[in-house]
């Protein structure tokens, strides 16, 4: 036990998933192997943080056919003597576009990983924007991933590319499940799909998408456009004539910074009585109360 406890401690730093922790919650079940009898043989599972698996992904190193140790630290395996990493070739609460074209008619699946071992899928047809065709739902890792691994052949014009993928099971429809794996060159991510109600089978190879994650939701935007059409109609019957009357206001009753040093420019002068009285016109025209010029 200690050296187990020892072995995941050192391969933590080489496989640890970088993601926030959460709350920590470390479980240790010993469990004695059937007709073992007490004493006899038995295998320990150690999670360090329970709430980071499904109870799913733990149960599956519970069952009798699983004879070896198992220790769950962040994203880190250790069983049978090897540290094996959990799957992380999709970032976490990131949504990633897949496609494909099959006899014109083109497919889209969109993924998101929302847990070290859960993902969100939508399946939908191309241009299909009716929900209620959507293939929709949650699918998970199976805990002995390690040995429901698949191989699979890209071919293309130039080359046959071979890729291993990771399988994740739908947890609404037994038949359908996704494998998920990066290309030879690491540089994109490959998906294969298994949808019976479909048609789409794993001869069909999905492959990564540029895609821009949209800022908001359809109802997002809903709501943005009602409230921007609120503010206009506020605009317009409210603030307006209330700028327009504090605008009149301030035009007929403050005159501008030329005004007042026109104004005093006569005074200092001592301008004739002729450009005087247009002054006095020109104030009187816009409501201003004259300066009365003084005499010598």
């Amino acid at each position: 036990m200690k050296k187990l406890l020892l072995l995941s401690l050192l391969t933590l730093v080489a496989c640890g998933d970088k993601q926030g922790k959460t709350g920590e919650n470390t479980v240790i079940d010993t469990l004695y192997l059937p007709d073992s009898g007490k004493g006899a043989l038995k295998k320990v599972i150690t999670v360090k943080d329970t709430s980071r698996y499904s109870e799913k992904f733990i149960e599956d190193f519970k069952k009798d056919d699983y004879l070896y140790d198992v220790t769950l630290i962040d994203s880190c395996l250790v069983t049978n003597g090897d540290s094996i990493q959990i799957p992380l070739d999709l970032k976490l609460n990131r949504e990633y576009l897949f496609a494909k074209s099959i006899n014109l008619k083109g497919y889209e699946v969109f993924i998101r990983r929302t847990g070290l071992t859960k993902i969100n899928y939508t399946f939908k047809e191309e241009y299909d924007y009716d929900e209620d065709n959507y293939i929709v739902g949650e699918a998970e890792l199976s805990g002995r991933f390690f040995d429901d691994k698949h191989s699979y052949t890209d071919s293309t014009l130039f080359k046959n590319e071979v890729f291993v993928t990771n399988r994740y099971h739908s947890l609404q429809d037994k038949d359908i499940f996704i494998d998920i794996g990066e290309n030879e060159s690491k540089d994109s991510i490959r998906v294969v799909l298994n949808i019976p109600e479909k048609g789409i089978t794993t001869d069909l190879i999905f492959e990564q998408q540029i895609y821009i994650e949209p800022l908001m939701d359809t109802k997002d935007m809903v709501v943005l456009l009602i409230a921007f059409i609120v503010y206009i109609i506020l605009l317009i019957f409210v603030f307006a004539p209330i700028y327009a009357v504090v605008w009149r206001f301030v035009k007929n009753r403050t005159p501008v910074r030329g005004t007042n040093w026109y104004m005093r420019f006569y005074e200092a002068k001592k301008e004739n009585d002729r450009e005087y009285e247009e002054y006095l016109k020109w104030a009187a025209k816009r409501g201003y109360k004259p300066i009365i010029k003084k005499r010598n």
